[in-house]
């Protein structure tokens, strides 16, 4: 899933003042052959940079907090509170 936020002063561009997002955020979820499930997140703020992506994993968990979405909310909750808690990248 990929989408915008939308948070603070955001400048306005064309003839229709169309919002330019302050951040963009892409979650990537999956799940192997065994059944295992990870997700992997990242936050990035809309302006140049020369970081490496993983300087923007975040948690699912952060993300949500930033746009209102439950994102996973289809998931049983023990799983979907550990999945979107996790901001590491290991394995991926």
């Amino acid at each position: 899933m990929t989408g915008p936020i939308f948070k603070g002063n955001m400048d306005e561009i064309g003839t229709e003042n169309v919002t330019v997002p302050s951040a963009f955020y892409k979650i990537i979820y999956r799940q192997d052959k065994s059944g295992n499930e990870k997700i992997l997140a990242f936050l990035m703020p809309h302006k140049a940079s020369s970081k490496p992506i993983y300087d923007y994993v975040t948690s699912v968990d952060e993300i949500e907090k930033q746009t209102g979405i439950d994102f996973f909310s289809q998931i049983p909750d023990h799983v979907e509170n550990e999945l979107e808690a996790s901001n590491s990248s290991k394995g991926w």
